[in-house]
């Protein structure tokens, strides 16, 4: 990888889940970086559960993170403001 990268997207997995471990290896959690990891985002109609994530490269670091209360969709939204490392 010659670039910053950024992962982000339904995974449909608990973040325990060992399929998610190649990626924990290589990338750091928004979520769990910014001390957020119990913040729930399925359903939206009763949250129980993580399966959405972002996740980032070294080259970048997350400055803030959310779970948004919003019954858009039958997950909340998550996002996440994003800076370069300096």
């Amino acid at each position: 990888r010659e670039h910053p990268l950024i992962l982000m997207g339904d995974f449909n997995l608990f973040p325990d889940s060992p399929i998610l471990a190649p990626i924990y290896e290589r990338l750091t959690s928004v979520a769990k970086a910014l001390g957020k990891e119990n913040e729930k985002t399925f359903s939206s109609y009763d949250p129980k559960i993580t399966i959405d994530y972002i996740f980032l490269s070294k080259e970048l670091k997350a400055l803030d993170y959310e779970v948004v209360n919003s019954p858009v969709s039958d997950h909340f939204p998550i996002r996440a403001n994003i800076t370069f490392r300096q």
